[in-house]
């Protein structure tokens, strides 16, 4: 028995367990636990873009409705007068569906989904590429 890929399974096993006093929303109630000794990133990618995109994993960032919270922003709407929240930029905001149709163009399967945009391999590097172009959630 290997005993590295026995510990391995069982820390899956325990971080996928409920935790009661786990909000509802946060990321680990959201997406299964992923062990990996590596991230792995494309290369010739900006660190703000990649903070970025961890950020926005954990439902983190420079968008409104996150800095309100905090007394940064005096209210959480977008231009559009919709409340800006992780799944209106990357999936509704009308800002951004020009960068939105021009990813789609060269994949006509790019799922718009947050759980394919945040937590799959093609869904990442395509959200990268996204970031990069509109410069969404980053800190100026």
């Amino acid at each position: 028995m290997d005993i590295k890929r026995t510990k391995s399974e069982d820390w899956i096993i325990l971080l996928n367990t409920n935790n009661p006093r786990q909000s509802s929303s946060s990321y680990a109630k959201t997406y299964l636990w992923k062990t990996n000794s590596k991230i792995n990133i494309p290369g010739n990618i900006k660190r703000n873009i990649i903070n970025t995109l961890f950020q926005l994993k954990i439902n983190h960032g420079y968008f409104k409705l996150y800095l309100q919270r905090f007394g940064i922003s005096a209210n959480n709407k977008c231009r559009y007068r919709k409340r800006e929240t992780l799944d209106h930029l990357l999936l509704n905001c009308p800002l951004y569906k020009k960068a939105k149709r021009k990813l789609k163009e060269n994949n006509p399967s790019f799922k718009f989904t947050i759980k394919y945009l945040l937590h799959t391999k093609t869904g990442i590097i395509k959200t990268l590429e996204f970031i990069d172009t509109t410069r969404i959630a980053i800190r100026l």
